[in-house]
This record gives C-alpha cells, sequence and structure tokens, in this order.
C-alpha cells in the first residue's frame, strides 16, 4: 500500500472515529437528559406525595374543626335555650311578685282607708 492510500484509509477510519465519537456524544447527553428528567420526575413525584400527604392533614384537621365546631354550636344552642327558659321563668315570678304588691298596696290602702274611717268615726 501505498503511503498516500495509507493516508487516506486513515483519514477515513479517523473521520469514522469522529462519527462514532460525534454519535456517542449525541447518545451521552440524551442518557443525561434522561437522567436528568428521571431525577426531575422523582423530585416531582416526591413534591406530588407531600403535597397529597399535606392535603390529607389539612383535610383531616378541617374535619376534626368542624366537629368541634359542631358540638360547641349544638352546647351552646342548648345552653341558650336553658337560659331563656331560666329568663322566661324569672320574668313570670317578677310579674307575679309585681302583681302581689300592686294587690298588697291596694289592701294596705283599703286598711288605712278603714283606720282612718275608724278614727273619724270615734271623733265624732
Amino acid at each position: 500500500m501505498s503511503l498516500t492510500q495509507e493516508l487516506e484509509k486513515r483519514k477515513q477510519d479517523l473521520e469514522k472515529s469522529l462519527q462514532d465519537l460525534s454519535c456517542c456524544k449525541s447518545g451521552l447527553a440524551r442518557y443525561k437528559f434522561f437522567q436528568t428528567n428521571k431525577k426531575d420526575k422523582e423530585k416531582a413525584e416526591l413534591e406530588y406525595a407531600k403535597a397529597l400527604g399535606l392535603l390529607a392533614e389539612t383535610k383531616q384537621l378541617h374535619d376534626e374543626s368542624s366537629k368541634t365546631q359542631s358540638y360547641e354550636t349544638f352546647f351552646v344552642k342548648e345552653e341558650k335555650a336553658k337560659l331563656v327558659n331560666q329568663n322566661s321563668r324569672h320574668e313570670r315570678r317578677i310579674s307575679q311578685i309585681l302583681k302581689e304588691k300592686e294587690q298588697m298596696k291596694k289592701d294596705f290602702k283599703g286598711l288605712e282607708d278603714k283606720e282612718i274611717d275608724k278614727l273619724f268615726a270615734l271623733e265624732n
């Protein structure tokens, strides 16, 4: 083989090696891109799982809070009904006492008038 032919062959081998290297570089770039995307996907899935956990925890807290609030509302309404009933009884009792007071005033006024009439009768 002549030197020119050998040089030409080596040149072709070098070009083929460069093409292989270029192909390997693009394959490596795709692999790195895939690995980066895989890591990003795993990171996103982890974040998603955390978000779902927080959402479930928040829902549970909300449900518990709603139950507590419902119980509190029930007991407040029940206590209000008791106080309204008690207030109503007190108002009736006050009304009764005021009627008795008025009656006592009338009775006392009547007794007082009778006593005055007796005094006038005795003086005459």
